[in-house]
């Protein structure tokens, strides 16, 4: 256990942004600031910061450039965006090229961007250092694997055929691909079958699939899912990332080498999340909740709608259990 203090770095173009971020979390972290992305990378060479804050928009370089920067000079790095705007565009390249652990609205909720800092710093802290993902994903492990056995199957959940045939194309002669048409389809192919990566649509008819996403993350965090879909909602994004930390987002109709370079990118994490399981704290994910917190702050309950499931109770009930039950059927 790391007893230090943990080194934070906030970036953005606004002194006053900064000043009130320096303030708010001046006890109990080293604390340096960036107005900028060329200051904001020196500062990662000198300060070597175990969590950066980056703003989105910002002259001369994007938060999301600088957080893709900053994840291959500093992978160990735990990168959180920090933006008062939902561009689209900025929130796919946070997750394809920034990977980001966490996605954080302006203006923020003290004790939510507390809480959200304080466990990316914990994080930071108490994980083996991280290598470049290609050199160790067919490695040694660094430690005990995991309890869920390794797989290589791809369970895709989607009622498009087009988009499945499309996959079947691209995928099905070098991989064992499981196709998934509704959500008790995807349910029972589950229990019979463990699987390393999940392709999904955000919904399938009326029936919405982010909830079973964030409860494959939460519970079994070597899961390693991909979004695919023709929604262009920086929302539903945004919830993924914090709720599901979504490893790869794919628009419809997909391109077919970008899918092969993500599927097997995919593949290659999963992998090392299964046979190093303390990395997978790092992937940790917001509780889904049934119900705001009654004790909480108006502010944070208003913030504890975001993490509620977009399923009945009864639905969400028999999905989780379903879903604690898949380890020990998959041993």
């Amino acid at each position: 256990m790391v007893t230090r203090r943990a080194r934070i770095l906030f970036v953005d173009d606004e002194p006053k942004i900064l000043h009130a971020l320096k303030w708010l979390f001046r006890k109990g972290y080293d604390v340096a600031v960036a107005e900028g992305g060329q200051e904001a990378l020196e500062q990662v060479k000198t300060f070597k910061p175990d969590v950066v804050v980056s703003d989105q928009r910002m002259p001369g370089m994007t938060g999301t450039q600088l957080l893709n920067q900053i994840k291959v000079i500093s992978p160990g790095t735990m990168r959180l965006l920090l933006t008062g705007y939902s561009d689209y565009k900025a929130v796919v390249n946070s997750v394809n090229e920034g990977e980001i652990y966490r996605f954080v609205h302006k203006p923020w909720v003290n004790s939510q961007i507390r809480s959200v800092v304080e466990e990316a710093a914990n994080t930071a802290l108490n994980s083996p250092e991280i290598v470049p993902e290609q050199a160790v994903a067919d490695g040694p492990s660094l430690g005990a694997q995991s309890a869920v056995v390794e797989s290589g199957n791809i369970l895709v959940i989607d009622d498009d055929e087009s988009a499945c045939n499309q996959l079947q194309e691209v995928l099905g002669t070098t991989h064992n691909l499981l196709f998934a048409r509704s959500m008790d389809d995807a349910m029972s192919l589950l229990e019979s079958n463990p699987v390393g990566v999940v392709i999904s649509e955000v919904s399938i008819g009326s029936g919405d699939v982010t909830t079973l996403i964030k409860l494959l993350k939460r519970h079994y965090p070597e899961i390693v899912s991909v979004v695919m879909t023709s929604q262009e909602d920086a929302n539903i994004i945004i919830e993924l990332i914090n709720q599901g930390q979504i490893y790869r987002f794919m628009s419809k109709p997909i391109k077919a080498a970008q899918c092969r370079i993500n599927v097997e990118s995919a593949l290659r994490k999963h992998r090392l999340l299964h046979t190093n399981p303390a990395l997978q704290r790092r992937h940790k994910v917001v509780e889904v909740r049934t119900s705001p917190d009654p004790e909480a702050a108006p502010a944070e309950q208003a913030a504890d709608q975001e993490v509620l499931p977009k399923v009945s109770p009864g639905m969400f009930d028999s999905m989780l259990k379903r879903v604690r039950r898949l380890g020990s059927l998959w041993r």
